[in-house]
């Protein structure tokens, strides 16, 4: 999303193909979600409000009020869907796209190859498949939940990801845009949001994170748009970045750590081609005193 998280999702029908005609699907951006169905889901966004300000203690959560927090939510929304409207109508932000995996890949196995982590992401595709859009719901960010601990650049970061709030029993009659599922995010310099959305039969993957300042002031936003991979790995998209993020095992004195791995590039877009900027690896674990070391890769 994103310190993590986080996304590149193209329209998928109930039949799991690219929509023939996406143009219907740009006055997305324009609707908006009726406050009478969002007085279904606020209580749930409370709820996370409280987990997170409990847990965390300090900024962003104690200058972050919850109208704030509960704003920012559907402003994640907004945002992603506008990434998603702007870049992912054509076939040249495809060939982008397939670049950029080609280009993580690489990166993958040149950070990873050596450090005695199982590689569960092969040879991701632009659209989905089946089997991956049905882990689409309450339990596609299932695995990522909970806390985790590691280092981002020179920093020591935690990670706390609540559990995932399935929410598609919130039918209203008349209702274009649903909010599926949504989990929040405390990525230890901001706040975020994975969400599954639904417009009529089409699903979109979507992260929203804020990130603030050490006077607690929002300094950069970042709306992601994310596709799922069998194996329960999403790759996140933004602008300038894209992320592969997976669970898996670090084998450590013969014994294994769950972690929480995000292989990234950060990238500018030149005429129709993608240049890197820079390959980078993070690993979180469960143990607080375990923090591998951040790895980077910079284009010379």
């Amino acid at each position: 999303m994103w310190l993590g998280i986080l996304c590149l999702v193209f329209p998928l029908s109930s039949a799991g193909f690219p929509i023939e005609n996406p143009s219907r699907y740009k006055a997305f951006e324009r609707e908006v979600i009726p406050n009478s169905y969002k007085r279904l889901i606020n209580p749930y966004l409370r709820q996370d409000y409280t987990s997170l300000q409990r847990k965390v203690g300090s900024r962003p959560m104690d200058q972050l009020s919850k109208e704030q927090f509960i704003s920012l939510f559907y402003k994640g929304i907004e945002k992603a869907h506008e990434l998603f409207s702007e870049e992912y109508y054509s076939k040249n932000a495809r060939k982008k796209y397939e670049k950029g995996v080609k280009k993580i890949l690489h990166a993958h196995r040149s950070l990873l190859e050596n450090h005695g982590i199982e590689i569960p992401l092969i040879n991701p595709n632009i659209q989905p498949s089946l089997k991956a859009w049905s882990m689409v719901g309450d339990s596609i960010f299932e695995s990522f939940s909970g806390e985790w601990y590691g280092s981002w650049r020179a920093q020591d970061v935690n990670h706390y990801w609540l559990p995932t709030h399935n929410l598609s029993f919130l039918s209203m009659d008349g209702i274009e845009i649903s909010v599926l599922a949504f989990q929040s995010v405390f990525t230890g310099d901001g706040i975020g949001w994975n969400y599954v959305i639904q417009k009529e039969d089409i699903k979109f993957l979507l992260g929203f994170v804020v990130h603030f300042n050490d006077l607690g002031r929002i300094y950069l936003e970042r709306p992601h748009i994310g596709i799922p991979q069998e194996n329960g790995a999403i790759i996140w998209k933004t602008k300038d970045h894209m992320y592969l993020e997976f669970v898996s095992s670090l084998h450590r004195y013969n014994k294994e750590e769950e972690c929480y791995i995000i292989v990234g590039i950060s990238f500018y877009a030149h005429k129709k081609n993608l240049r890197l900027i820079e390959a980078f690896r993070a690993i979180y674990t469960r143990n607080p005193m375990l923090r591998p070391e951040w790895v980077s890769l910079k284009k010379r």
